[in-house]
């Protein structure tokens, strides 16, 4: 159990880290199927699953791989790490990931397309998601991680706090010196 508030606490602070040093990057146009510029945020139909989160969608090719994936909740945040495998092409994920995180309400802080691909998504306050995209060795598979760290309250009703209690404010303090 120690070992999964340990990794649950390193993957918010390294997601955090990284959010924060890429705050200001913009997302690159993609190239739809007839190599027209497409905006990171155009709605793409492409069948989607949940896992674990609700503003998280992954698409149906890929498979979660339970005895990888780590998932900590307490009364403040939830989070974790979800991992995924199947035989989606690494470049495919790049541009699927950025629509429907925008779509789910996140916005792309930050990316980088190498070996290992990652992409930074951020919602303020309510929550941080780094995910890491690249080829298992074969080059069968394509292995997806995702680091993912929202508070509790993210998912709750958001209703403007009571006003306070009429009376309840003493009207007799001392004078200031």
């Amino acid at each position: 159990m120690e070992r999964v508030k340990t990794v649950a606490l390193g993957a918010a602070v390294l997601i955090m880290v990284f959010c924060n040093g890429c705050a200001n990057m913009k997302p690159a146009a993609s190239m739809d199927a007839n190599g027209s510029a497409q905006a990171a945020g155009a709605p793409a139909s492409v069948p989607q699953s949940y896992y674990l989160f609700p503003d998280l969608s992954v698409p149906v090719e890929l498979e979660q791989d339970m005895n990888r994936t780590m998932i900590i909740k307490t009364q403040q945040f939830q989070g974790g790490i979800v991992v995924l495998k199947g035989r989606v092409t690494v470049s495919s994920l790049m541009e699927y990931f950025p629509k429907k995180m925008m779509e789910n309400g996140w916005q792309l802080v930050g990316s980088m397309a190498a070996k290992r691909s990652l992409l930074a998504f951020s919602k303020g306050n309510q929550g941080h998601c780094l995910i890491q995209i690249y080829d298992t060795p074969g080059g069968f598979n394509t292995e997806v991680q995702i680091w993912l760290v929202e508070p509790m309250d993210a998912f709750a009703p958001q209703q403007p706090p009571p006003p306070p209690p009429a009376g309840d404010i003493p009207n007799d303090f001392p004078p200031a010196s």
